[in-house]
């Protein structure tokens, strides 16, 4: 699950300010039982003359949502066994709670690290939280990764490492190698966006509908023949494993001309456009 959240707009004095990249830190938070990584990255968008206050991108990561939350919802599943269909578990308020735990979760995070940082992000309210006091971010892009969909026919769909094209509403997130960071695919343009728009849904279940939100992790002879190694350089740290600074076996897919094609058969209009979050410094676990 990956979230990006926009600032509040700051004013600046004199000539804007141009493409300068991006910086990612990291920081541990609790969040109940449950310890996470949460990163950040932010981007300097190059701006025209004309305009007086320059845009930023803050990227925060949280790489596995709940851990213990969703080993106690598998412990559920396995108990119920037979006694109740694919349907009534996928649609069941456990399962409701769960989604929406994990996105109060990642949402309260990101807020604790942009205050940690010292960033201004939009917030509101938890609705859900017994302490009327709790804020949570608010989310400009939102990509979840792993999910239970109601599909047609009155099947269920499980979406692994991908997400559903008919329900994006800003743009997909999708994850490279770590030394190359995170991508936005946009979707079809929206023009009554009040905020950054990264584009909205597209494609229909007749012929697709979904969408891969990271490069996939394999050995060359079990995958496609266009990769790269995705070696780890000076600015990825990790706080556990050695570094991957040489080749272990394993590539990751190179997004070329092919790969694009192919999403250009999967409802993906190349003219929309990806917007690359390039990292300078990347803490991972």
């Amino acid at each position: 699950m990956r979230c990006v959240f926009a600032p509040v707009p700051r004013k600046t004095s004199g000539r804007p300010e141009k493409l300068l990249g991006t910086v990612e830190g990291s920081r541990r938070f609790k969040c109940g039982q449950d310890e996470v990584l949460a990163s950040i990255s932010e981007s300097k968008c190059g701006q025209d003359e004309e305009l007086a206050t320059p845009t930023f991108l803050y990227t925060l990561i949280q790489p596995a949502g709940l851990n213990k939350c969703s080993d106690e919802f598998y412990n559920l599943v396995l108990d119920v066994g037979n006694e109740f269909s694919c349907k009534e578990v996928a649609f069941s308020e456990e399962a409701w709670w769960l989604r929406k735990a994990c996105s109060r979760a990642r949402s309260r995070i990101a807020l604790l690290a942009a205050e940690h940082f010292g960033l201004e992000i939009c917030a509101m309210r938890d609705l859900f939280a017994f302490d009327d006091a709790k804020k949570v971010g608010v989310p400009l892009v939102d990509t979840v990764e792993f999910d239970l969909k109601e599909g047609p026919d009155c099947t269920v769909e499980f979406l692994s490492a991908c997400v559903d094209t008919t329900c994006v509403q800003n743009g997909i997130l999708c994850k490279m190698h770590d030394s190359e960071g995170l991508w936005i695919f946009r979707g079809s343009p929206r023009s009554s966006a009040k905020t950054t728009s990264f584009g909205s849904m597209f494609g229909s279940k007749n012929v697709c509908g979904v969408f891969p939100t990271r490069s996939p992790l394999y050995k060359p002879s079990h995958g496609n023949p266009s990769y790269v190694n995705g070696l780890d350089s000076d600015l990825v740290v990790r706080y556990s494993g050695a570094p991957r600074v040489k080749p272990d076996g394993y590539v990751y897919q190179c997004f070329d001309e092919r790969f694009f094609a192919n999403l250009k058969d999967m409802q993906w209009d190349r003219n929309c456009g990806v917007t690359e979050l390039v990292p300078i410094v990347v803490g991972a676990s």
